[in-house]
């Protein structure tokens, strides 16, 4: 988190209350959370702060690279912070369980190569969920 802290300096932004407490949620995080989930771990440390601040600190922090969303099926844009330098990771929803997994972001390279040669279309992943099934639930599944 404070390498996020001093990118955000080198940029001349100010790092206010609820900028921190939002990348602290995050950085904390077992799992990707909603905005709705970060006011109300916020608020818990800081009862000022509004729903619109916390989406303004989020689309703050997407503008320099340090928190990235993904749209998850049946369910509210989550956030999660993305180290800086490094290319974000994939994710896999179980359509059984609903549990999310992350995976390496090379995962799909030679598939967006791929796409990239023969359509010249760039693939971004990282947005939206992959689904399928968890080794927990595949057993009864014809996929």
């Amino acid at each position: 988190m404070e390498t996020s802290i001093e990118l955000l300096r080198e940029q001349g932004e100010r790092i206010t209350t609820p900028r921190r407490l939002v990348l602290e949620e995050l950085a904390s995080a077992a799992t990707h959370l909603s905005a709705e989930d970060l006011l109300a771990r916020v608020k818990a440390r800081s009862a000022g702060v509004h729903l619109a601040t916390v989406y303004r600190v989020l689309e703050a922090l997407m503008q320099y690279g340090i928190v990235d969303h993904v749209h998850l099926p049946h369910g509210a844009t989550t956030y999660h912070v993305v180290e800086p330098g490094h290319r974000n990771h994939l994710h896999l929803v179980c359509r059984g369980c609903d549990t999310v997994l992350d995976a390496p972001p090379d995962t799909l390279d030679e598939v967006a190569a791929r796409l990239d040669q023969q359509y010249q279309f760039r693939l971004a992943p990282h947005h939206v969920a992959l689904t399928g099934w968890c080794s927990a639930c595949v057993d009864d599944r014809v996929v």
